[in-house]
């Protein structure tokens, strides 16, 4: 499972949104990471522009972002680091 792998991404070729979900629960349990229980995002949280989301129709797949972060930011005791990060 992508727990028991201790180094992984939230996503790769062939993920699904479930999965995904189910990889990032097990990361802010801090079961996953890089062996520290840490989470490595590739873009600093609080560098994200929210008008970014609104510069085009529809969704794309780098929107899902915006929604990782936000989805950890609720599961993690420690939400305020995710953004001080």
């Amino acid at each position: 499972s992508a727990c028991a792998g201790r180094f992984n991404i939230l996503r790769t070729s062939g993920y699904d949104f479930c999965r995904n979900v189910e990889w990032m629960v097990c990361a802010a349990g801090g079961h996953a990471g890089v062996g520290n229980g840490d989470i490595i995002f590739t873009h600093k949280p609080s560098a994200l522009d929210i008008g970014l989301l609104n510069d085009h129709d529809g969704y794309h797949e780098n929107d899902l972002y915006y929604l990782e972060v936000c989805a950890l930011n609720e599961l993690c005791g420690n939400y305020e680091e995710v953004f001080r990060a």
